[in-house]
């Protein structure tokens, strides 16, 4: 069993982490509002509040340790300073605890083995097309694709549900988050051939825009295909 340490002083965090891990069985998840001299854990994920406990506290954290850092967008001038110190994974807020959940599932490759190539595929996938995961709609997007690739959920408005209630927040901010992110999917670079590819036709050039429904089906369809002929070719 791996032992994880959440150091924050957010409610809203320390409520979506104790959330996440409450049904464990992979992880012992112990929560501190203030820093602790005991630092034995295989991982720590610190919520940045004040500058000189921070910088203290990770200066001690052993070397094998996976240590995650979560900086307020006005603390981002601090990226240079931090660096360069013991930390595997730097992230701004806003940030999806399933995200963080998901990397420490992957360093450790705790997770049920059916999931893995589809994890692997949409991970791949989103950074060919530009996805962003510090973007709240791509964490809910990836959320989304598990559930649909390994769950066996349909798309319809109960994901968007599912998702809301993980995260405890109204499905129309998770409904804008997911629009903005695909949005951005089609403004900001990413493979244009691989779009062309997977979306296609869904993909409307005189109003530049798909809708969520047809993004997740087309995706859906690719990185299903796209696994089901990889696992062939084994």
């Amino acid at each position: 069993m791996k032992k994880i340490l959440l150091l924050s002083q957010d409610n809203e965090i320390i409520d979506s982490f104790t959330n996440y891990y409450k049904d464990s069985s992979f992880y012992n998840v112990k929560i501190y509002k203030e820093n602790k001299k005991d630092i034995n854990y295989d991982v720590i994920v610190i919520d940045y509040y004040l500058e000189k406990d921070t910088y203290d506290f990770i200066k001690v954290i052993k070397d094998n340790t996976l240590v995650f850092l979560i900086l307020p967008d006005v603390k981002i001038n601090m990226y240079p300073i931090f660096k360069y110190m013991n930390i595997n994974y730097l992230f701004y807020k806003p940030i999806c605890i399933s995200y963080i959940a998901m990397i420490i599932n992957i360093f450790y490759e705790i997770d049920n083995t059916v999931i893995d190539p589809f994890r692997m595929e949409i991970i791949k996938i989103f950074n060919e097309l530009g996805l962003s995961f510090k973007l709240l709609g791509t964490q809910y997007l990836y959320e989304i694709l598990i559930l649909l690739l390994c769950n066996s959920k349909s798309i319809n408005n109960s994901l968007y549900t599912i998702i809301s209630e993980r995260h405890n927040i109204v499905e129309e901010n998770v409904i804008k988050n997911i629009s903005y992110a695909i949005s951005t999917c089609f403004n900001k670079g990413g493979n244009e051939e691989l779009k062309h590819i997977i979306f296609g036709y869904c993909y409307s050039e005189l109003t530049g825009s798909i809708t969520n429904y047809n993004f997740l089906h087309c995706l859906y369809i690719y990185i299903m295909n796209t696994v089901i002929e990889k696992s062939n070719h084994r």
